[in-house]
């Protein structure tokens, strides 16, 4: 009797055993399921609320029409300017150039008179230099204009554009395109405005321009120039004169912050013909 009892409780016993290992697996496959339905649920509210704040205008320096119209533009600056600096004042050399050492090099001062001073090639220096990188980015930032306009347009924002032209600058150590522009960007309940936008680019251009200006105003008063005392007075200037005939000089200006050079030739006072 006692063996058979003892069957009964270790049957017992072992049933039980068996019944809680069911329990614990059933539970395990709940918690998975729990886990899943947070992660999915997560997941579509990370959705929703990316989706939400992308509808709206951030002001951003990668959603900002000024900084695409600078990105646009800086380029075709900067071109514009290493373009004049290698051509010593010209986008385009004139016709009117002297051969020497294997390159060309424009006539700042020139004459083909017997016994004349030479007459300098532009009245404003400055000026002038302003005028070709104008020319040169006249298409070029009205393009620039436009593909800001499209872009925006592409991504489902208002966009008015009042385009009024451009002006260029030189100043001491940068060249400056200011654009004069009324630009109004909106989208949903946030709206941008602004009506210029100024894109600057460092460069020697407009310094090496004024002591080219000085060279040319004493060679066409002087038929000479001081050009020693001119670097004595702007050390960061160095000038080489290279007498090439006796009416020619070649003259190599070099920014020696930078290393650009800008060279250039005079045909000045020219002597009659012995005969």
């Amino acid at each position: 009797m006692l063996k058979k009892q003892n069957k009964k409780a270790t049957s017992v016993f072992t049933f039980s055993s068996n019944n809680d290992l069911v329990k614990s697996k059933r539970s395990q496959v709940t918690i998975f399921v729990i886990l899943a339905i947070i992660i999915v649920v997560a997941i579509i509210l990370l959705f929703v609320l990316f989706k939400k704040n992308d509808l709206s205008i951030k002001p951003t320096s990668s959603d900002n029409p000024k900084d695409f119209l600078e990105s646009c533009i800086q380029s075709s600056l900067e071109e514009s300017v290493d373009k004049i600096i290698t051509n010593s004042g010209y986008i385009q050399l004139p016709q009117k150039t002297k051969s020497y050492k294997g390159r060309d090099l424009p006539y700042l001062c020139y004459t083909g008179n017997t016994g004349e001073k030479c007459y300098p090639s532009e009245a404003v220096w400055i000026e002038h230099l302003e005028n070709e990188i104008h020319l040169y980015m006249n298409n070029k930032v009205s393009n620039c204009v436009n593909q800001m306009k499209a872009d925006y347009e592409s991504k489902a924002y208002q966009v008015s554009v009042n385009y009024k032209g451009f002006a260029i600058s030189l100043v001491p150590d940068k060249a400056k395109v200011s654009i004069d522009a009324d630009i109004n960007i909106k989208k949903a309940d946030e709206q941008r405005k602004f009506s210029s936008v100024e894109i600057s680019t460092f460069t020697p251009l407009y310094d090496m321009a004024i002591i080219i200006q000085k060279i040319i105003y004493q060679e066409a008063i002087y038929c000479n120039s001081d050009y020693t005392l001119i670097m004595r007075t702007n050390t960061w200037v160095s000038i080489a004169k290279d007498q090439t005939g006796d009416d020619e000089k070649v003259y190599t200006v070099t920014d020696t912050k930078t290393g650009k050079i800008m060279q250039f030739a005079l045909r000045n006072c020219v002597q009659p013909t012995p005969k």
